[in-house]
């Protein structure tokens, strides 16, 4: 690992208590590309608002005295991913043995339905793609909230998860936020 040039391999951790990669304020401060924020003694609620404001995956907290130390799972570094939400109605699956593999879900442009997620997109490898052929599609009735990183530039989620259903909303209504 290397901290502003230097090996930090088994070497006494960089002094400060949350270490975000590339976070650059918390509440001011100069911008970091690539390493590790200035020690911070800001509340974890304050550093989740800022992670989000900047449209970043996370954070990385650790303990102030604590070492790199590569293939090592100690615990004293844990990464925290800061998710986004998104309601999307569940279009269809690709069946499993017990249940289910893969949800896929849509939302509503004007009348049409776009495609959010699923087992499978035109990136994902051959295997995954025919997935899509063994999809059970179901009527746009369910709405469901979904958690993701991001939106890709093909308009797709990235790393969604299913957190629950929304019996309060109406398919019709649930478009891209």
């Amino acid at each position: 690992m290397l901290f502003i040039g230097h090996h930090r391999v088994g070497a006494a951790a960089c002094p400060s208590r949350f270490t975000a990669g590339i976070l650059p304020s918390v509440p001011k401060a100069a911008s970091v590309t690539n390493g590790a924020s200035n020690p911070t003694n800001s509340s974890l609620p304050d550093l989740i608002r800022s992670v989000k404001a900047q449209g970043l995956e996370g954070l990385v907290a650790k303990r102030r005295d604590s070492r790199y130390e590569p293939g090592l799972g100690s615990g004293a570094w844990q990464k925290m991913r800061v998710n986004q939400g998104q309601e999307s109605v569940i279009a269809g699956y690709t069946p499993s043995l017990k249940n289910f593999d893969a949800l896929v879900i849509v939302y509503y442009e004007g009348d049409k339905l776009m495609y959010a997620a699923g087992p499978a997109v035109a990136s994902r490898r051959h295997r995954e793609r025919n997935k899509m052929v063994e999809c059970r599609w179901l009527r746009p009735q369910f709405v469901g909230q979904f958690e993701f990183v991001e939106w890709t530039s093909e308009g797709h989620l990235r790393h969604s998860k299913f957190v629950g259903l929304r019996e309060d909303k109406k398919p019709k209504n649930v478009s891209r936020e």
